[in-house]
C-alpha cells in the first residue's frame, strides 16, 4: 500500500490480418520466478539463466512491485557480467507502466545459450515476509523466432 494514488490504465489497440499475410510472428519472453520470499528489511535476489533459443528482442523491461528498490538485467559476455538495463531507484508507479527499452529488428539478438541475469532489490518495511504474487522479480519483453512464449529457466540466489 502507499499513501500516493497510483493510476492504472492498460489499453491495447489491435488489428487482425489473415495468418498467411503475417511477415513475422512475435511472442512474449520472460525471466522470472514465482518462488519468491522477500524478508523484512533490505534484500536482493539474482536469477541466472541461459537463453533457450536464438531470439531477436524488440523490447525489454524490468518488473517488480511496490516494495522494490531496483531492478536490472545483465548479459554475460567475454568480459564478464555487464548491466544492460537498470532502474534504480524503482518507482512503484512503474509496476504497471514500466520503462521499456525498444530495439529495431535485428539490433539486439541472443544466441541460444547466452547467459543472462535479472537482479531485484527490495526494501521491505512491512514488518512481514512478502511472497509472490505480492512481490515479483522479472525481466520481460517481446521478440521473435517462435510463436510461443519464451521462458528463461533460471536458478536463484540471495545477494
Amino acid at each position: 500500500t502507499s499513501a500516493d494514488t497510483i493510476l492504472v490504465h492498460d489499453a491495447y489497440y489491435l488489428q487482425t490480418i489473415p495468418a498467411e499475410d503475417v511477415v513475422q510472428w512475435v511472442s512474449p519472453w520472460q525471466q522470472n520466478t514465482d518462488i519468491l520470499t522477500v524478508p523484512e528489511g533490505e534484500s536482493s535476489l539474482r536469477l541466472e539463466g541461459y537463453w533457450p533459443q536464438d531470439f531477436t528482442v524488440l523490447s525489454l523491461w524490468g518488473h517488480i512491485h511496490e516494495r522494490g528498490a531496483a531492478v536490472r538485467f545483465e548479459i554475460k559476455g567475454d568480459q564478464g557480467w555487464e548491466t544492460f538495463y537498470e532502474v534504480n531507484p524503482w518507482d512503484p508507479a512503474l509496476t504497471n507502466s514500466p520503462l521499456p527499452m525498444q530495439f529495431e529488428p535485428g539490433a539486439l539478438t541472443f544466441a541460444a545459450g547466452t547467459q543472462v541475469a535479472t537482479v531485484c532489490t527490495w526494501d521491505n518495511d512491512t514488518g512481514e515476509t512478502i511472497t509472490f504474487p505480492d512481490e515479483m522479480c522479472a525481466t520481460q519483453g517481446v521478440g521473435y523466432s517462435s510463436k510461443s512464449t519464451v521462458s528463461i529457466t533460471s536458478s536463484s540466489s540471495q545477494e
